[in-house]
């Protein structure tokens, strides 16, 4: 069999990441119902999945959906009190409708992890079973 190129191989994780994703963002807003976890937000329109723990610098829980949380686009970024401005609006959250997940996330911050075309496939072939 003959070897890959360096850039289609990098080539092939881009799509594999792109991939990935997409279904992560699929499987975040299925598990809250289709709307937003927000307490007292009941908006199902333009939601979006958002990274608890930091999607930049924790690979191992990238494509982890205990590392989602579904929100509106208020309480995503663009409201004073949103994921993106307040870390207590997200540990309140967490607090009190996802203690597990919370744990979890603990647990698991420092975890680190090497983000190749074998953990990808294994990530989209969990992420689709659950489709």
């Amino acid at each position: 069999m003959p070897k890959m190129s360096k850039a289609k191989q990098e080539k092939e994780l881009k799509l594999l990441k792109r991939k990935c994703l997409f279904l992560w963002k699929a499987r975040v807003k299925e598990m809250a119902g289709g709307k937003c976890e927000a307490i007292g937000c009941k908006k199902t329109k333009f939601l979006n999945a958002h990274h608890i723990e930091s999607f930049i610098s924790n690979k191992s829980l990238r494509f982890d959906i205990r590392n989602g949380i579904c929100l509106c686009p208020r309480h995503h970024r663009f409201g004073w009190f949103s994921a993106h401005r307040s870390f207590c609006f997200v540990f309140i959250l967490l607090s009190n409708k996802r203690k597990l997940d919370f744990d979890y996330l603990l647990e698991h911050y420092q975890d680190r992890i090497e983000l190749n075309k074998e953990f990808l496939l294994d990530k989209i072939s969990k992420l689709e079973l659950s489709i």
